[in-house]
């Protein structure tokens, strides 16, 4: 949060790094891209 704060991104979405799992990301295959 603190860097970006610092960057002057005062609105935005953080979260933690373990939320970031390959799991959690839906199956994508750039259909209808």
């Amino acid at each position: 949060v603190s860097e970006a704060l610092r960057l002057g991104i005062s609105c935005g979405y953080i979260q933690e790094r373990s939320s970031a799992k390959e799991e959690y990301t839906p199956p994508f295959d750039l259909e209808g891209v």
